[in-house]
């Protein structure tokens, strides 16, 4: 069996309808390994969207402008 790609994955995820985007979502329907892939990614996502907003010090960032 031919598993999907990341980008594929990724199309999966991100919101839009992409070509052949039906037919991936047929696969992860029925392929265990893929949807398990399909999950760490949606879990990957969502702890790099828990993480704090870095906020820059006012006297180092005019060092780097």
């Amino acid at each position: 069996m031919t598993h999907l790609t990341m980008e594929q994955l990724v199309a999966l995820r991100d919101a839009g309808s992409e070509p052949g985007s039906a037919a991936s979502q047929a696969h992860v329907a029925t392929c265990p390994q893929c949807a398990a892939e399909l999950d760490r990614l949606h879990q990957r996502v969502a702890r790099l969207r828990a993480l704090p907003t870095l906020r820059i010090n006012p006297e180092v960032k005019d060092l780097f402008a």
